[in-house]
């Protein structure tokens, strides 16, 4: 495995477990065992920089209702990030409330929201 596949293995690893151990609101709403038989465990290199990517432009966009999807033919896998709101969170810059719904061959996601805000230093980090 190349430096850039482990980054990015070790980048999607530490957001699922930041997302399911360090948050207890997602602990709590099931993450834990939803992400287990998530689509996202078979997710390809590519697919996991094209989730990435498209969570980027959602995020980025000016659009308050922004909905990116993106499908790799090759794998069959592919996901839709929508924008559904712009909560404004104590301590935080600018928020957005995402869904994502992601599938794979062998798996149908669930949508999937989450709160995403900008911090001090104006970088996206999962809001809890």
């Amino acid at each position: 495995m190349n430096t850039s596949t482990l980054a990015r293995h070790l980048a999607v690893g530490l957001l699922l477990s930041a997302a399911c151990l360090a948050i207890p609101q997602a602990n709590a709403a099931g993450w834990g065992a939803a992400l287990r038989d998530a689509p996202l465990r078979d997710f390809t290199d590519e697919d996991i920089s094209q989730h990435l990517a498209a969570i980027r432009k959602a995020l980025d966009s000016d659009d308050p209702k922004a909905v990116v999807e993106w499908r790799n033919d090759a794998t069959g896998a592919g996901s839709k990030i929508s924008v559904i709101g712009q909560p404004k969170l104590k301590g935080y810059g600018a928020c957005k409330r995402l869904s994502t719904l992601s599938f794979s061959k062998k798996r149908k996601g669930y949508a999937t929201p989450f709160t995403v805000c900008k911090n001090t230093d104006g970088r996206w980090v999962v809001a809890g």
